[in-house]
């Protein structure tokens, strides 16, 4: 969702990390579900009945609508392709990795290895 606003909202291409570091430093957030269809977990909790919360980003508030409107959008292309999820997982690795490199070592290293990770996929 992240993603689709803000390149919808803001014009950039950006995400929320899988991984990253606060500001200060003293935390490390790993989000290990990042991959993971929303029905997947939902299915998930309920057979083992555990509470869901609510469709509301905690840091978005006013976004909610847009947040439901980007799903129904992707429902229904979901529809015409698919494969959709698929498709913008691979397309969001690369950009994930690269965001997530803190140093400019670290983002050449990341896009040296998606160079070699693309290269070997083509063969």
């Amino acid at each position: 969702m992240s993603f689709f606003i803000a390149a919808f909202q803001n014009g950039n291409l950006s995400t929320m990390k899988a991984q990253y570091q606060t500001r200060d430093g003293t935390l490390r957030v790993i989000r290990p579900l990042i991959f993971v269809r929303e029905r997947a977990l939902r299915e998930f909790a309920d057979s083992r009945g555990l509470p869901v919360v609510a469709e509301n980003c905690p840091a978005c508030f006013n976004q909610a609508t847009e947040r439901h409107r980007i799903k129904q959008l992707l429902a229904q292309q979901e529809l015409i392709f698919p494969d959709l999820f698929n498709s913008l997982r691979s397309a969001l690795r690369p950009l994930l990795l690269v965001d997530s490199a803190r140093t400019d070592e670290m983002r050449a290293l990341a896009i040296e290895n998606i160079v070699k990770f693309n290269k070997g996929k083509a063969k």
